[in-house]
């Protein structure tokens, strides 16, 4: 039934997540662990790669840090420009990043 299915779905404890995957029919598969997910530590890494670009922003890529690792859209966002930034070796400050969030409209 649909709603044990979205039950199933919510379970979690507060730093691990489990996702079931359904078949169209509403068979479960095995559980898929998920990394624990924290927004404040998603904006501690916003905030350092803004204060120390090079550094932080290699570490990103060495351990092969993606937008998709976010859970909030909107740190996703935010990650996918300052690489884009960084991968074309441009300067990575508060400010261009404002200017790039509004040219994009993605900024109200």
């Amino acid at each position: 039934d649909r709603a044990f299915l979205a039950w199933l779905r919510r379970i979690g404890d507060r730093f691990c997540k489990l996702e079931w995957r359904v078949k169209e029919h509403g068979v479960l598969h095995e559980p898929v662990q998920l990394l624990p997910q924290s927004q404040d530590a998603e904006l501690g890494l916003l905030g350092s790669v803004l204060l120390c670009p090079k550094e932080v922003m290699g570490e990103c890529v060495e351990k092969q840090i993606a937008p998709e690792h976010f859970l909030a859209p909107a740190h996703a966002t935010v990650f996918c420009i300052l690489r884009e930034l960084y991968d074309a070796g441009k300067p990575i400050d508060f400010i261009l990043l404002t200017q790039l969030l509004r040219d994009r409209e993605l900024l109200d």
